[in-house]
């Protein structure tokens, strides 16, 4: 009897865990920041969606992104695409993902303020970014937006803007701000 009600137990979570899937779609943009008002270099992720055996989709497969957006005496942050997702379970979520290099002989704050999608201004009450980049460390991270309900989430057709403003991690005091802007196509 307790083998029994083992059995059914373990197939029981097989049969839960294989009812989840997510769909994940890479962004095409092109980044820009407001320093220097000039467009960089295309930055593409190229979606490739292929039908496995069962004929469900694979996620899509992407193409490495990698856009210095801020490079001086603080920090270096390369913008390293966006990505949108949607499950069952979580809803939409998107990420934008940067790369932080701290320059700087102390720990940083990183986070982001002002951020828009497509010229719509984007509740804070979405998004979650804070990062901590230790002396001397590099850090991979993403600005993360995730559906709410009683919250319009976001389109990405047109452009992602913010200002990423980097503090001292000891003090707080604001070390730099750097507006971004970031065109998606």
């Amino acid at each position: 009897m307790r083998n029994l009600l083992l059995f059914i137990t373990v197939i029981g979570a097989m049969l839960l865990a294989a009812c989840g899937g997510d769909n994940e779609t890479a962004i095409d943009s092109t980044v820009k920041t407001n320093e220097e008002q000039t467009t960089g270099d295309t930055a593409t992720e190229n979606a490739t969606e292929t039908e496995t055996e069962g004929g469900e989709e694979a996620a899509p497969a992407e193409e490495e992104v990698s856009e210095v957006i801020v490079d001086d005496a603080n920090v270096t942050i390369t913008y390293q695409g966006t990505t949108t997702q949607e499950d069952d379970i979580f809803g939409k979520t998107a990420s934008i993902k940067f790369q932080i290099v701290n320059k700087l002989g102390n720990s940083i704050e990183v986070q982001s303020r002002e951020l828009s999608t497509d010229n719509v201004m984007v509740d804070e009450t979405l998004i979650a970014y804070s990062e901590t980049v230790a002396a001397g460390k590099t850090a991979n991270t993403s600005i993360e937006i995730s559906e709410y309900e009683g919250y319009d989430f976001p389109t990405f057709n047109e452009n992602i803007e913010l200002t990423l403003i980097v503090m001292n991690g000891d003090t707080w005091d604001t070390i730099a701000e750097y507006p971004v802007n970031i065109s998606v196509k």
